[in-house]
């Protein structure tokens, strides 16, 4: 029978570009796959291992610091509860830890009085959901302190305590360090892709079929009915089972999902396009309708400290760029 695995080996060993790979979140299972295969490794791959072996390494010390200093429940999400499931922790990058708890300007205050620093932000850094990032020089990893999930706007999100009530013990074995039940995992896992691309990623893909393995499916629809992101679900689900399984397909994987199977990246202009085009798997019209309202105004509104001309200018600057990968965004004068 095929596997999650398998399927990510076969990509793999079709990918054409190094770069596409890396933007993908694969590179570290690229980097072992690939020796294996005697295929040429990027160096910076290397760079990329040394640094998720040190994450990997200090991770515990980091969360034991975190747990002493902050009172109440704490719970660990994404990045490195994830990784446990890779074949190796090490293999899967992430560079943070997202924490959700109860009081994050308490729980920040406490962090920087034992030591982590806050870290400068981009100056169009979404901070909606959570406080600004710390880090405990000189460690490698950020902690992000959620006062809620990262979810849509324009939707209601999952209540706190419903979160807190079913959390189970982190994979991690911190004592005082919880993480999400897997259906609420999976749940948040689909909506955070969603949020920065409809089928935008292979590496979120990749976490939430091993998420998925994981759930009760009658318990996860309920759930997924209630947070009205069943569409979503059903719909990521379905996308990472054809690209990572060879099982069925979907029309909006044929129509926007086709540098999954090709791990290819897509252009800045098809992922903002993406992003608008979901809004269509929205729970009714009127949630759309008020997503593309949403959208529209955060799209041409000035960021903090930035005019209207310096605005549209920069507008102007991504929209003759548009066709380029969506890695360059960054890269676009601001």
């Amino acid at each position: 029978m095929r596997t999650v695995w398998d399927g990510v080996d076969q990509l793999l060993d079709a990918a054409e570009s190094d770069s596409a790979v890396a933007v993908h979140g694969l590179q570290l299972l690229a980097l072992r796959r690939w020796r294996e295969t005697g295929r040429p490794v990027p160096p910076m791959w290397l760079d990329d291992q040394r640094l998720m072996s040190v994450v990997t390494l200090s991770l515990p010390t980091v969360l034991r610091r975190v747990r002493e200093a902050v009172p109440g429940p704490i719970l660990l999400m994404k990045g490195p509860e994830v990784a446990c499931l890779y074949p190796d922790p090490a293999l899967r990058p992430y560079g943070d830890l997202d924490l959700l708890v109860r009081d994050t300007d308490g729980a920040r205050r406490s962090l920087v009085e034992v030591g982590l620093s806050l870290v400068e932000e981009l100056p169009d850094q979404d901070r909606h959901h959570h406080s600004r990032p710390l880090r405990l020089d000189p460690l490698p990893l950020m902690v992000e302190l959620h006062r809620r999930p990262n979810w849509f706007p324009w939707l209601p999100p999952p209540p706190v305590e419903e979160l807190f009530a079913a959390a189970i013990p982190s994979r991690l074995g911190v004592e005082g360090v919880s993480t999400l039940s897997p259906e609420h995992h999976a749940l948040l896992v689909a909506v955070h892709g969603w949020r920065h691309g409809p089928l935008l990623s292979l590496g979120h893909l990749l976490d939430l079929a091993l998420l998925a393995q994981e759930c009760d499916f009658d318990e996860l629809l309920r759930t997924a009915e209630r947070w009205r992101v069943r569409r979503i679900w059903e719909t990521s689900l379905l996308a990472a089972r054809s690209v990572l399984l060879g099982e069925g397909s979907s029309l909006p994987l044929l129509v926007g999902g086709q540098h999954l199977r090709r791990v290819r990246e897509r252009s800045i202009i098809g992922t903002h396009a993406s992003v608008y085009f979901g809004t269509l798997w929205m729970p009714s019209p009127t949630v759309t309708a008020r997503a593309l309202t949403h959208l529209v105004s955060t799209t041409l509104r000035p960021l903090e400290a930035q005019s209207w001309t310096s605005r549209l200018a920069r507008l102007a600057r991504v929209a003759r760029r548009s066709t380029r990968p969506v890695s360059t965004y960054r890269n676009i004068e601001m």
